[in-house]
């Protein structure tokens, strides 16, 4: 025992072991292992032959949905918040049919939000982060995305550095489009991970094709979106896409500044109701500090 500690000792690991082999099945989109490929040469690339199919597999999609932190909850009230969780609760609950178990992916600070639009069993629940590697939800046959796990600029930084593994490479190609490049491939990596905690995992047909699962997401309709999209569909040989329309309860619009002025306007004339038979226009105009043209 005591020589076999002291033959796997840290420093002596790679002596004693050859060559680290890593098992990743998302090595081919992960820009980490293609810019360390590229520059170190220590970190080769071997694909492995893709007998995987996902005949069984369909990918919905819904375009031109905002997908970042700032929109689900940050700087929102609590009751803004609820509201956004509400439309997307109706949107999970109206996809799922009696025996279906669905597992909603989504913000870590959005989940108790969900949670308390949606008391049903047949949904599960993780968030970005702990979603990674993990078997929990293999029996679910249904996955849904709520939100994108955006990084910030930083963190893509810190990965090309990692990578190149010297301050002068990164100072080198360290550019706009590489951190660009870098950011899609992680979102992709994540949407794959995410798609992968369900049923589809599973190989259950002589040709090698998983379970039926049905995949759901929401997208910004833009170029960073789309190309993120491209590469997590390459991973999928043979899955169905379908252009998805949610149906439920619609998502809060932004008010306009007009807007606001005339809900505004009605909240005073309804506390003035209270002790006022009248109220004129003047008294509103200088009550609310809006001018007469606006008004």
């Amino acid at each position: 025992g005591l020589i076999v500690a002291d033959q796997l000792a840290t420093e002596n690991l790679v002596y004693q072991l050859g060559l680290s082999v890593v098992l990743d099945a998302t090595a081919q989109i992960n820009g980490y292992y293609q810019l360390a490929n590229r520059f170190l040469g220590h970190v080769g690339l071997v694909t492995a032959p893709k007998i995987r199919q996902y005949n069984n597999l369909t990918i919905h999609k819904a375009k031109g949905f905002k997908q970042s932190r700032s929109y689900f909850y940050r700087n929102k009230s609590r009751e803004e918040v609820q509201q956004v969780a509400k439309s997307y609760a109706s949107y999970a609950i109206n996809v799922l049919d009696k025996n279906d178990k669905m597992l909603i992916i989504c913000h870590k600070d959005f989940v108790s939000a969900l949670k308390r639009q949606i008391d049903d069993k047949r949904v599960e629940y993780t968030h970005w982060g702990n979603h990674v590697g993990r078997n929990d939800w293999a029996h679910c046959n249904k996955v849904m995305l709520v939100g994108w796990n955006y990084l910030p600029p930083i963190e893509h930084v810190s990965a090309i550095n990692a990578s190149l593994d010297s301050v002068l490479l990164t100072s080198r190609h360290l550019d706009d489009e590489l951190i660009e490049t870098v950011s899609i491939s992680q979102l992709a990596v994540d949407i794959v991970q995410g798609l992968m905690r369900s049923q589809a995992r599973k190989i259950t047909t002589k040709k090698s094709d998983c379970d039926q699962t049905s995949f759901y997401l929401f997208y910004k309709d833009d170029h960073k979106s789309k190309k993120v999209l491209e590469l997590v569909e390459s991973q999928f040989p043979g899955f169905t896409p379908v252009d998805w329309i949610p149906n439920g309860e619609a998502l809060p619009t932004k008010k306009t500044k007009r807007s606001k002025n005339a809900d505004r306007v009605i909240e005073l004339l309804k506390d003035k109701a209270k002790d006022h038979d009248t109220y004129t226009r003047k008294m509103v105009e200088k009550d609310l500090g809006i001018d007469s043209a606006t008004l």
